[in-house]
């Protein structure tokens, strides 16, 4: 066990929580390992056939502006994966209005590092918008949505509720864009120049606006 100081470059905040790296074999030749802290990553010698990054945002004063720089990418995550390694993370809002809050930095900052990266979409109900993950892979993807659901078939007992090979393609379809800004972004995610989220989702900035215009009565009436 391990302490993390949370701070950033702009801020510095008296807090502390605690790290830990656990393990767990779920199944044979399959073990899932959860890590909090970055540096439980950097002091392993092992390597994974997949890393997760299913972080908190990246907001100031946060602890998790970091995991999402060009230097943990290049320097913890890509030597930790296998050849044929694969690695997934969150990058923020990808709505029209929200995408370049971070996201295609984000996606940016993975390109200067690994070779095949993939950005993806889906509807997040409780943010009211749409958030983006973003994925690297040691060669293009090229599995179609039948493979997809074959393979998923093979792997899993019973039927998934969400998830198939058609909704997994179309994930990875972005609009125009969003498409067009991923494209032109030349923003590098680094300690010293990370960009941050800001505020909530859109139904909390509504009710918060009908809040300030004394319609919140009207709101709850209806």
């Amino acid at each position: 066990m391990g302490d993390i100081s949370i701070s950033n470059a702009h801020h510095a905040v008296a807090a502390q929580r605690k790290s830990c790296w656990y393990e767990e074999e779920i199944e044979e030749n399959l073990r899932w390992c959860f890590a909090l802290k970055r540096a439980e990553l950097e002091r392993r010698e092992e390597v994974y056939d997949v890393i997760i990054g299913d972080l908190a945002d990246p907001i100031e004063g946060g602890p998790c502006y970091q995991l999402y720089t060009k230097s943990f990418y290049e320097f913890v995550v890509k030597p930790s994966l296998t050849q044929g390694g694969i690695f997934v993370t969150q990058a923020g809002p990808a709505g029209i209005f929200s995408h370049t809050e971070v996201f295609s930095c984000i996606y940016n900052t993975l390109r200067q590092v690994f070779k095949y990266v993939v950005p993806y979409s889906a509807h997040i109900p409780s943010y009211a918008d749409t958030w983006d993950g973003s994925w690297y892979h040691h060669s293009p993807f090229t599995l179609t949505a039948d493979e997809l659901d074959l393979r998923i078939k093979h792997r899993i007992q019973g039927e998934n509720r969400y998830l198939d090979g058609k909704t997994f393609t179309s994930s990875s379809t972005l609009s125009k864009a969003v498409r067009k800004s991923l494209d032109n972004e030349t923003h590098v995610y680094t300690e010293g120049n990370a960009r941050f989220i800001y505020g909530h989702g859109s139904a909390y900035k509504q009710q918060q606006h009908y809040k300030s215009t004394g319609n919140v009565a009207l709101i709850q009436e209806k």
